[in-house]
């Protein structure tokens, strides 16, 4: 790739932010765009530290997910739900739920839905775990 720019970075990150799939390649370029954002635009870091947390959830790489969303949640209540999110995902269940609680406690008003969610999805799970 070509030396990145701001502008350059936007379009990237502009062009792959609607998929929902992406070969290796792809999702390589995406994140190369979003961390020299992070980089190079300092005064919206909390919007990169969600949007890559969210793209890593969305690749099941649970664990710089989580990573990224607790860097985004240092300093803006926002990642609780992404975070909760990615718990859910990972079937840790009480760590989804104590985030989506924070979240709510944050006033967002997506937590009592998630919660709603979490707490059929892990009836469900432990329903069909059941010896």
């Amino acid at each position: 790739m070509k030396k990145m720019t701001v502008s350059a970075a936007m379009k990237i990150i502009h062009f792959y932010s609607g998929q929902k799939n992406y070969t290796e390649d792809e999702a390589a370029e995406y994140i190369e765009a979003m961390e020299y954002m992070l980089d190079h635009e300092p005064f919206v870091e909390n919007a990169w530290l969600f949007n890559l947390a969210h793209l890593y959830d969305r690749m099941g790489k649970y664990d710089l997910a989580v990573k990224y969303y607790n860097l985004c949640i240092k300093d803006n209540a926002v990642g609780y739900i992404g975070l909760g999110d990615t718990y859910r995902h990972m079937k840790e269940y009480e760590k989804a739920y104590a985030c989506y609680m924070k979240a709510r406690e944050h006033g967002f008003h997506k937590a009592a839905s998630r919660i709603e969610d979490l707490i059929k999805e892990q009836e469900e799970y432990h329903g069909s775990h059941e010896d």
